[in-house]
């Protein structure tokens, strides 16, 4: 009794443990609020309810004795919803079988320290249960010596031809091939002689996604160098979608990296500077609404308090700052991977504008806190900051597009 008693998952415990972290992830993870659409600024309790229903739905035991464990991996923030909903109750599945079957090493038997990461790769040394062999819903879209593509054309061959990867659409459970299949084709590249075993790849031109087997974003660059016949085979797709190192050479990239570096730090800059007197006239709308929660604030002296408050972002060193901080992701990163919109919102929202009201406008809240008189550190406070945050992030983000389609352009026509 007492074992079983250890086992038995509680829902209201879990929450009580785990809630405020588990809202804290939701609202840094776009996937979830993709999920139910939601545009608002701050996931609250009202929606824990429905994480804790999504987490106890990728658990496969009938006492969800490991909806405990979801809870703390999806809190640390680095593991998105859609994941833990169709690669994690994929991978939880086979661990659990694992684990009934005798089949796990003794220092795997206790979940508890083991990390997502641990689950799925252990997930992918558990025999698979032998299905019968039928013909697969995909076509052979290219094969050579050197390598296989093929296009999955339902869940079933994406499962299939996913054998052995991370892939959430590749998934037994709650797979995502729908939600990307509909936007885009999917390409699953199997080279013929794998540098290792299980060497996969699939891409999706529509959502930037270039990933290997174990879900991370692949080297384009070393991958075109291995296979120069992908940029002919994909030709059409990388022209269509910017998809730089499908369209020209690897040196010819290089020699332009430090160019294109520069080139976008210097056009952002710019058109944020041309810009500035729309992008603050967003947030001063954007904070009206605000303003009339307040009865006796004066809305035009208020409007002009916070144009004010906003011109110190535009100040030529924070600007400066925060352009160098954006320029300095790309850098560390590619231009395909900042053709992914959620990865490019992602930085702004959660690094690179918090950083730059911090250093830019550092009495901005502060100052709205005593304009609205309301303490810094209430929930109204948290969501204006946040509306602010939202708000200034479509228009930077259109500008960085829009300057990196003008650099591809430039440099394709080199």
């Amino acid at each position: 009794m007492r074992i079983q008693q250890l086992f038995e998952y509680n829902r209201d415990a879990t929450a009580k443990n785990w809630g405020a972290k588990l809202l804290a992830a939701a609202n840094k993870d776009k996937s979830y609020k993709d999920i139910h659409q939601l545009r608002v600024e701050k996931v609250d309790e009202r929606y824990l309810p429905d994480i804790l229903q999504r987490l106890e739905a990728a658990d496969p035991t009938k006492n969800k004795e490991y909806t405990q464990w979801l809870a703390k991996v999806y809190s640390t923030g680095t593991i998105k919803i859609e994941d833990i909903i169709s690669r994690g109750a994929d991978a939880l599945a086979k661990y659990v079988y694992a684990k009934r079957k005798n089949l796990l090493k003794p220092e795997h038997k206790d979940i508890g320290r083991l990390s997502f990461k641990d689950v799925e790769d252990i997930a992918i040394q558990v025999p698979q249960v032998p299905q019968e062999q039928k013909q697969q819903n995909a076509v052979q879209y290219y094969k050579d010596k050197d390598l296989r593509i093929i296009i999955p054309h339902d869940e079933e061959a994406a499962c299939y031809y996913g054998q052995g990867t991370k892939w959430c659409t590749a998934a037994r459970t709650n797979n995502m091939f729908k939600h990307y299949s509909k936007k885009g084709l999917l390409y699953i590249i199997i080279p013929t002689k794998p540098e290792y075993p299980g060497e996969k790849y699939q891409f999706n031109f529509e959502t930037y996604q270039f990933m290997n087997e174990k879900d991370e974003r692949a080297d384009l660059t070393a991958l075109v160098r291995r296979y120069p016949q992908l940029q002919e085979i994909f030709k059409e797709e990388a022209d269509k979608h910017s998809v730089l190192p499908l369209i020209i050479s690897p040196e010819k990239l290089l020699m332009f990296w430090n160019y294109a570096l520069d080139y976008l730090k210097d056009q952002i800059f710019k058109k944020m500077i041309e810009k500035q007197d729309s992008i603050k006239n967003l947030v001063v709308h954007e904070l009206k609404g605000y303003s009339r929660k307040h009865v006796g604030l004066d809305w035009e002296e208020a409007r002009n308090d916070i144009y004010f408050m906003l011109e110190d972002l535009f100040n030529t060193l924070p600007l400066a700052k925060m352009v160098g901080s954006l320029n300095h992701v790309i850098r560390n990163s590619d231009f395909t991977e900042f053709h992914d919109e959620e990865v490019l919102e992602d930085a702004l929202r959660h690094a690179i504008i918090p950083e730059w009201l911090n250093q830019g406008a550092p009495g901005l809240i502060g100052g709205l806190a005593d304009l609205y008189e309301i303490d810094e550190e209430s929930d109204e406070m948290y969501d204006i900051y946040h509306e602010i945050i939202y708000t200034l992030t479509d228009p930077i983000k259109q500008i960085t597009r829009d300057v990196m389609r003008e650099l591809l352009n430039k440099i394709k026509t080199q």
